[in-house]
């Protein structure tokens, strides 16, 4: 008889591998689970407000870079009574063939006849010859010319209104005899009273300003009171209406207009970026800002780079966390190394950007109020300590997590539940 089959063997007993002993604890301090929860929400928040926080400190950036403190001067500039870019090149060119002159002379007498040219010189004939310069040299430029050996600098030309005498640093026209016109003299060059503030006028440029205005009038020039009110604004405020201009043509092409209201009598003047309105009566003075708005004020780059660059580095450091905050809740021994690391790298930045962002709030408010022209010392004074309580309340908000981590880190609990991992 067959023996019946035996069992099968007991299998043997397997050894339970315990790859963390974190991972099973049951003993994990709820210091941790705080930690590593915020890590996350900290994280998301971040990456929105850091994406909104970099756009803005890039748009702080390009519009500073590009604002100017007065508005370019177009290419075709020219006063009322001035020759515009393409019949000024050409006359020009031709006096050079007259007289050689230096390219600073060249430039004084350029913006002479941009300025006033139609009252000096005739206009450019037409002509279809290739060489336009040497026509209005044969049939304009007839007079006489020669180099200023008494100065030993300039040089002179006679026509027939009168001479023009051009030097490195102005052009001159003296009338001759015979003729009406008054004498006018013009510089490129700013006789600025106060150099550390461009905006300032001197008394010539004031009058210079004055005339420009008048000239543009034309038959409905301002009246002596409206005059004396026009120049107190200029005085007063000259920021708003001029800016801060480099040289008289960017100062001059400030003024766009002047119209007048329906009695012909009251005017309306407009610069580059607001206007003056100057009452028949009383005048009384407003000022309005045009369509084109105040410039974005001029502010300093490292500020606004460091800003920028602290946003993007919070972008990525919000990626960090939240990563960190995932490895917390799962009891890596790694977790406390690593939040460390983004602790110490919070700090550091969040100061930078603070610093950094009070420096340009600073400038920018500043900015804005030299622009208005009626800031007083305390409104200053306040500007700054608001920029300041933001840099700290930025510090104090930023700080207040990684130094919590860097505390709670050092707690017995927490030491002692990651001990346990070496």
């Amino acid at each position: 008889m067959s023996q019946p089959p035996l069992p099968p063997p007991i299998p043997q007993p397997v050894q339970v591998l315990q790859y963390n002993e974190l991972s099973t604890s049951p003993g994990r301090p709820a210091a941790i689970s705080v930690i590593g929860t915020l890590a996350i929400v900290f994280g998301a928040w971040g990456l929105i407000s850091g994406f909104f926080g970099s756009l803005m400190a890039f748009g702080f950036m390009a519009a500073s870079t590009a604002a100017t403190s007065f508005s370019t001067v177009p290419t075709d500039y020219a006063g009322p009574n001035g020759h515009y870019v393409t019949e000024r090149e050409v006359i020009v060119r031709a006096f050079q063939l007259k007289q050689p002159m230096t390219p600073s002379q060249q430039s004084q007498l350029s913006f002479l006849l941009s300025d006033v040219g139609t009252r000096i010189v005739s206009t450019l004939p037409s002509s279809s010859s290739v060489d336009p310069a040497q026509d209005y040299l044969n049939t304009q430029l007839t007079g006489e010319s020669g180099t200023n050996v008494e100065t030993g600098s300039g040089v002179w030309f006679d026509l027939p209104a009168g001479k023009v005498t051009v030097t490195d640093t102005d052009a001159t026209f003296t009338p001759g005899v015979a003729s009406s016109l008054k004498p006018i003299k013009r510089s490129t060059l700013r006789t600025m009273p106060n150099p550390a503030n461009p905006s300032q006028l001197s008394t010539a440029e004031m009058q210079t300003v004055i005339d420009r205005v008048q000239e543009i009038a034309g038959s409905t020039p301002l009246t002596t009171a409206q005059v004396a009110a026009l120049r107190k604004e200029l005085t007063t405020n000259p920021s708003q209406f001029i800016g801060s201009p480099a040289d008289m043509p960017a100062l001059l092409g400030q003024i766009t207009s002047v119209v007048p209201d329906a009695s012909g009598v009251g005017k309306t003047v407009t610069f580059g970026t607001s206007t003056i309105t100057l009452s028949a009566n009383s005048v009384v003075t407003t000022t309005s800002f045009s369509a084109n708005g105040r410039p974005f004020p001029k502010m300093r780059t490292w500020p606004l780079g460091v800003v920028l660059t602290g946003s993007l580095l919070g972008l990525l450091l919000s990626v960090y966390v939240l990563i960190v905050g995932i490895v917390t809740l799962r009891n890596s021994f790694l977790a406390p190394i690593l939040l460390r690391v983004y602790a110490w790298l919070k700090i550091a930045i969040t100061l930078a950007v603070s610093v950094a962002g009070w420096w340009t709030w600073s400038e920018f408010w500043q900015g804005i109020m030299a622009q208005g022209g009626t800031a007083t010392a305390t409104m200053r004074t306040n500007s700054l300590s608001i920029s300041a309580a933001t840099a700290v309340g930025t510090v104090l908000l930023g700080w207040a997590f990684p130094i919590t981590i860097l505390i709670l880190l050092r707690t017995k609990t927490v030491k002692a539940f990651y001990t346990r991992s070496a």
